[in-house]
Parts: C-alpha cells; sequence; structure tokens
C-alpha cells in the first residue's frame, strides 16, 4: 500500500555552519548519570514485520557504503547506541504523526541521541525522510538534497543507526531516521 507524496525534513547538518562546509564538533555530551526518559512505543500499530524492517535498513547500509566507497570515503558501521536512537524517531514520527528532528517529547537530536547512551564528544548529525517506501527511495531523495547528501558523504562520521518504520493510521505511512556519529560506541 503506497502513498503518493515523498516528503523530507531538511537534514540536519550539525556539523556544517551556513557559510562554508568546516566541519566542527557540535553540542554537548549529557552528563553520566543523568536521568533522561525514552518514551516506548508499545502502542504502534506497525503494519509490517521486523524482518522487512531489518532488511530494508540493510540494504540502505549497502547503498549507503556504496556510495562512500565511490567517493573514496571509509564505510559506516551499525553503532548499537545510535541504532535505537534512530528506530524510536522513526516510530515516534509514525506514532505522533509528525515530520521532524524535534521528536515528541520537545527533543533535539543531541538529547535523543544522548538519551540513548551515545553521548560521546563527536560530530552527530541525523536525516529524516517520510513517505518513501524503500532504501533505495530515501537514499534516492537524500542523495538528491544538498544537507542530506552532506550527512551521507560527511568523512568525519564512522557510524550509523538506521530507523524505519510504517503505520496506516499517520500521515505519510513510511517514516525513516538515519543518525550519524564519529565514534564508534563501547558496548
Amino acid at each position: 500500500m503506497k502513498k503518493s507524496g515523498l516528503h523530507l525534513v531538511v537534514g540536519l547538518l550539525l556539523l556544517v555552519p551556513a557559510a562554508g562546509c568546516h566541519p566542527r564538533m557540535a553540542g554537548k555530551p549529557v552528563t553520566p548519570g543523568s536521568n533522561i526518559s525514552i518514551q516506548r512505543h508499545a502502542d504502534l500499530p506497525i503494519q509490517f514485520n521486523s524482518k522487512i524492517r531489518d532488511q530494508e535498513s540493510d540494504r540502505f547500509l549497502v547503498r549507503i557504503n556504496k556510495y562512500r566507497k565511490q567517493k573514496g570515503l571509509k564505510p559506516l558501521t551499525v553503532d548499537n547506541k545510535l541504532q535505537p536512537a534512530a528506530q524510536w524517531l522513526s516510530e515516534d514520527m509514525a506514532a505522533k504523526n509528525y515530520l521532524g528532528h524535534r521528536d515528541s517529547m520537545g527533543r533535539d537530536p543531541f538529547k535523543r541521541i544522548a538519551a540513548f547512551g551515545y553521548n560521546y564528544n563527536t560530530y552527530k548529525a541525523e536525516n529524516v525522510a517520510a513517505g518513501q517506501e524503500t532504501a533505495a527511495e530515501v537514499f534516492k531523495s537524500w542523495q538528491e538534497s544538498k544537507t542530506h547528501n552532506t550527512n551521507m558523504l560527511n568523512p568525519y562520521f564512522t557510524v550509523i543507526g538506521i530507523g524505519f518504520t510504517y503505520s496506516k493510521k499517520s500521515r505519510y505511512g513510511w517514516y525513516w531516521a538515519t543518525t550519524f556519529g564519529g565514534q564508534k560506541s563501547k558496548k
């Protein structure tokens, strides 16, 4: 059941200032031991199984790494803290019927990513999209967007989280989020 119309929110490039492309580290790490609540989406009416989600997420990882290799960049690996942060955001957008970088709890990407334990003082960014049913579709739309593409090709990123979900009760149906970081999480 494919909905028409593809939608993107300008990729949140947290590292590149508007004037020029000079990366910088952004955001402050959360103080260890500080309490940040994470709302779960057990009530989300997911309309597809986790096998489909995992297959499309894997396809996206293959695409982005092939693209990065073509540009002379190192591949990204899935990070065990960025992955749940990205998945949570895609589910939050579907459950709460919105598209954006500020989640339904009012958190920006830095606070949300830190809430999932990725609180390193390193490079970070996020891409979000809605309406694209496949990894190929969302990859193409992000590739054609200057800001999203810049995030995908940032040489300072080494790790990624890929979130993908669907809800027939939401406006766009399909929701994607990718979180990027410059340091691999410790287990």
